[in-house]
């Protein structure tokens, strides 16, 4: 109605015209008592944030989203089992058919890692779900855990294991294509150069 296109309208209304100055001595603060008060008083204090429930509330679900997710502290209790030195070879342990990929900071732990029959398995899982959802984010997400895992076990240099390898990596850059994600196709074409 009228009321809404008023309320447009005055959005849009010419700016008022500034005041005179009074004389030729005045200043601009004069003119303008709004800025003087801005730029020359001290800063005022809002006061102490009154703490009622709801606020409580708010600050304890924000310290909750930096509580460690499950699979975060079950990545920590495992880092107690003994890690490898830098020039030794990765085995893997893990039979975790489904893995988030996370960033190595540090050396693995082989009970974090997938050895190559279960790495098969995963693949397979991932080419299956992605024939029923079309999740990219996931298989994405998956196809990267997987490639870490070959990564980390040297398995991507063996030529029986070497073709594994080129199935993930040509499989992801065709994902990776079809869904214009340039980054992780880059990544996989990097890759798979060696490889063939």
């Amino acid at each position: 109605g009228s009321s809404s296109s008023s309320s447009s309208d005055s959005a849009f209304a010419a700016p008022t015209a500034a005041p005179e100055l009074a004389t030729e001595t005045s200043c601009v603060s004069d003119a303008y008592p709004v800025l003087s008060r801005r730029f020359t008083s001290a800063p005022r204090s809002i006061g102490p944030l009154l703490m009622n429930a709801d606020e409580q509330q708010r600050r304890e679900e924000r310290a909750a989203r930096f509580l460690p997710s499950a699979a975060e502290a079950h990545m920590q209790s495992t880092r107690t089992a003994p890690t490898l030195t830098a020039g030794e070879h990765v085995r893997g342990k893990s039979v975790a058919l489904e893995k988030s990929y996370l960033r190595l900071t540090t050396l693995p732990n082989a009970e974090d890692v997938r050895p190559l029959p279960v790495l098969v398995e995963a693949f397979e899982s991932v080419r299956r779900r992605w024939k029923q959802q079309r999740d990219y984010p996931y298989a994405c997400e998956q196809l990267k855990a997987i490639r870490q895992d070959l990564t980390v076990q040297h398995l991507t240099h063996a030529s029986p294991r070497a073709r594994f390898a080129t199935q993930v990596y040509e499989a992801h850059a065709r994902l990776a294509l079809d869904h214009g994600d340039e980054g992780e196709f880059a990544q996989c074409q990097s890759q798979l150069v060696p490889l063939h």
